[in-house]
């Protein structure tokens, strides 16, 4: 599971983001420290190491959250939660981190993105409605490499709708060359914007 966390920085460090105009900020744990990075032309450096704290817990997302609505401003902020059965935090508790958060009312989240398997429902989309505009997420299984972060290149020059639809198509093509690759003609991956 490290190793696809890594695979995933990788892609978002190459996916030619425009650092000039967006602001990557990532919030990960070893199990000894918990860490807030950015990424910069070098790739990622630490702005801020924090106690060990359970990422399974709405306190830890929420002082997450807190941190980027202090320390980078901009016109739109998103959230990407990425998991592949690591994390605890219930529908539920993602709730209670956003209601903690500043991230309501004026200042809801442009987007939220789940690049973890069965969090497109109905009910995800009605409990973070009040958090955000729109909510990325799979239906089914997403693949153990997940989301193909070269999207990020649209953040910043492109209108939202425009950014979620490259998301969509860079998930969506990434899956069919994996299962081209094995032979698998059909699959049931899936994802979809609300």
């Amino acid at each position: 599971k490290s190793q696809n966390a890594t695979d995933d920085l990788n892609e978002i460090i190459n996916s030619g983001v425009d650092l000039n105009k967006s602001n990557v900020v990532v919030y990960k744990s070893d199990g000894k420290h918990n860490s807030i990075s950015e990424l910069n032309i070098n790739g990622f450096f630490t702005v801020n190491t924090l106690s060990p704290a359970s990422m399974g817990e709405s306190s830890t997302l929420t002082q997450f959250l807190n941190y980027g609505f202090e320390n980078y401003k901009a016109d739109e902020i998103s959230l990407v939660i990425w998991d592949h059965s690591e994390n605890q935090l219930t529908l539920e508790e993602v709730s209670d981190a956003l209601y903690n958060s500043q991230f309501k009312g004026e200042n809801k989240l442009s987007w939220i993105g789940f690049d973890a398997s069965f969090m497109a429902s109905a009910e995800a989309a009605c409990m973070l409605s009040d958090y955000a505009d729109f909510l990325v997420a799979s239906q089914e299984a997403t693949t153990y490499f997940g989301w193909d972060y070269s999207f990020l290149k649209h953040l910043g020059i492109s209108d939202t709708k425009v950014v979620l639809d490259e998301l969509a198509t860079a998930y969506s093509n990434a899956c069919k060359t994996y299962f081209e690759a094995l032979g698998i003609a059909e699959s049931d991956t899936n994802i979809s914007c609300i």
